[in-house]
């Protein structure tokens, strides 16, 4: 196996703007697509959206997008989408929690590992998978 075909660790940095380009733009998208949509949706930090004039607070790493409007972006039924989120949440990917206690005006999609992904410590975090995976490949 060449260093080009190993799967490598650690994370790369993805400017937002990337969705403005039209190669990002194509329909449909396909699952890894949708998948690093959602996390380019994601809330950097907590902020307010509104849904049928009540006021909603999205915390960092919540999507404040109904499946219709997912699927309108990516070009999917509602269906697809809805099983799409089906599939995330039994791989615990994603979780929903209910905007208000006393009124269901939207769910919020709740990315589980978002700090993960978007964590500040990219040196550290790079250094250490790096470490990892050379000592699991000489134990191997």
């Amino acid at each position: 196996m060449d260093q080009f075909s190993k799967p490598q660790g650690g994370w790369v940095k993805i400017y937002r703007a990337i969705q403005k380009n039209s190669l990002w733009k194509e329909k449909p998208f396909s699952r890894v697509h949708a998948w690093v949509d959602l996390i380019l949706l994601a809330n950097r930090q907590t902020g307010i959206i509104r849904r049928r004039g009540i006021r909603i607070t999205v915390l960092r790493g919540e999507i404040g997008y109904a499946l219709r409007e997912l699927g309108e972006r990516w070009g999917w039924s509602l269906g697809k989408v809805q099983r799409f989120m089906d599939e995330m949440k039994t791989d615990t990917q994603i979780d929903t929690r209910n905007d208000t206690e006393n009124v269901s005006v939207t769910s919020l999609i709740r990315l589980i590992n978002y700090e993960k992904y978007q964590s500040c410590d990219t040196e550290n975090d790079t250094e250490n998978d790096t470490e990892t995976g050379t000592e699991q490949e000489v134990k191997e």
